[in-house]
């Protein structure tokens, strides 16, 4: 075959492969019991075939079925996390440094968020702030979509219409203090200027003396794939309002082009 020639189509066994892959994040970035209808219909193939991949999965010990009929993948194979494997292990490791030396430069502690099925969004690794007063972000610790800055970095970036369809599914969104916007309309004028901007910024709608600078973190065909964080307590964030903001958005850059080109 000639250099310039285009490649051949992939074969049913490359795109076998990839459907496990997928199962295998999607089975690992959500923590649970998951239903044969659910993990079809997340992956969009029918549940005869996805049926006979969690079977072969659990045949080679990856994968297990519990009694309710639900599937999940193998506590080996986990950490507090989620899964160390995939995608998502080659994310944390090209993003750790970036958060050690990001929490460092600003004081402050820098968190990297991926979006579950539920949809909302958790925390997968975290760098606290060693001042002595800080704003902490657990291993693990979960964010509503709408009022977090990481979550609105996927409303942002996310696939075209999925903003749409989670305004749908929510239609009533939740005040968690007295400065949580929850109209859909200011939303989407939010939604807009952090598409421009590259990061969002969000001031005690989801915990009253808390904020948040969040940046999205993007694949090679411009997926978002993760977010990255730093939280503040808010008197610190306005006093280094401008510097935080910038080191935010130029390592999501960053953390971006390493994926990328890994």
């Amino acid at each position: 075959m000639k250099s310039d020639e285009p490649l051949p189509p992939a074969s049913g066994s490359v795109k076998s492969a990839q459907r496990i892959l997928d199962l295998l994040e999607l089975l690992g970035t959500e923590v649970r019991g998951w239903r044969l209808t659910e993990i079809a219909s997340e992956l969009d193939i029918p549940k005869s075939s996805c049926l006979m991949l969690l079977q072969t999965l659990a045949q080679r010990g990856y994968v297990e079925k519990s009694q309710d009929n639900s599937w999940s993948m193998r506590s080996a194979l986990l950490d507090q996390s989620g899964w160390v494997g995939g995608r998502t292990g080659l994310l944390r490791q090209i993003a750790l440094p970036e958060l050690k030396a990001l929490s460092h430069r600003i004081a402050q502690t820098a968190v990297l968020g991926v979006l579950t099925a539920k949809p909302e969004v958790k925390v997968i690794d975290t760098v606290q702030s060693t001042a002595d007063i800080r704003y902490e972000i657990p291993l693990g610790t979960r964010f509503p979509v709408f009022c977090s800055a990481m979550g609105r970095c996927f409303l942002a970036f996310g696939r075209t219409g999925f903003a749409e369809s989670y305004f749908a599914a929510t239609p009533k969104l939740p005040k968690f203090t007295r400065y949580t916007v929850n109209d859909p309309d200011t939303l989407r004028n939010l939604i807009a200027e952090i598409r421009r901007q590259r990061h969002a910024i969000n001031i005690e709608e989801h915990v009253i003396g808390a904020a948040s600078v969040a940046a999205p973190i993007l694949d090679r065909d411009g997926t978002i794939v993760a977010a990255l964080n730093v939280g503040c307590v808010t008197p610190s964030y306005f006093e280094n309002q401008t510097r935080i903001n910038a080191a935010v958005h130029e390592t999501g850059l960053r953390i971006s082009a390493l994926l990328q080109t890994a």
